[in-house]
């Protein structure tokens, strides 16, 4: 075969191959939920502490109802008291995210943490999210309920509403429970 053809031969092939659709091009999968996103949270109790809440979640459902199959991800809670000069941050293994509508609710287990967070290994943290444009409202859990009567340990997919504001930044949901 001829040089030039062999070229051409060659160009053809691989231009066939860049063109095949590939997973990034597929369509989403319906039985899969996301939360993603990173905000900046209005904190009232403390105006002048910084709370970051980071988060890529996931579930899948493969069978019909509002609890996923399997959830996985992980979640970055940061929060800088202002009154101290301390900077707490911790990290989250998530166990459960169930989305629907524009709204999430994840929860997790504290993997890491920072010092003086230590407290919180090995606990569970509730967070919600209710897409509301350029201002979502999150809530989230503590490492303690104000409650002495309260169970102590968090249940799963269990969060309160949303009812802190975001200032910068935000989430995306996306995907629903399968029914």
């Amino acid at each position: 075969m001829p040089r030039s053809r062999k070229a051409l031969a060659l160009a053809a092939g691989t231009l066939s191959v860049l063109c095949l659709p590939t997973a990034a091009g597929a369509e989403p999968d319906s039985h899969v939920s996301r939360l993603h996103g990173s905000a900046l949270v209005l904190f009232p109790p403390s105006p002048d502490d910084v709370v970051r809440f980071t988060v890529d979640a996931y579930a899948r459902h493969d069978d019909p109802g509002p609890y996923p199959t399997a959830s996985w991800g992980t979640a970055h809670l940061r929060h800088y008291f202002a009154g101290h000069d301390q900077e707490i941050w911790y990290s989250i293994r998530v166990d459960c995210l169930m989305a629907s509508g524009g709204q999430a609710t994840v929860t997790g287990e504290v993997v890491d943490a920072s010092p003086g967070g230590e407290k919180l290994l090995h606990t569970r943290i509730g967070f919600s999210v209710a897409e509301r444009g350029r201002r979502d409202l999150v809530g989230f859990t503590g490492g303690a309920s104000p409650y002495p009567e309260d169970a102590k340990e968090l249940r799963m997919c269990t969060a309160p509403p949303p009812f802190f504001t975001t200032r910068d930044g935000g989430y995306s949901v996306s995907g629903a429970m399968h029914w």
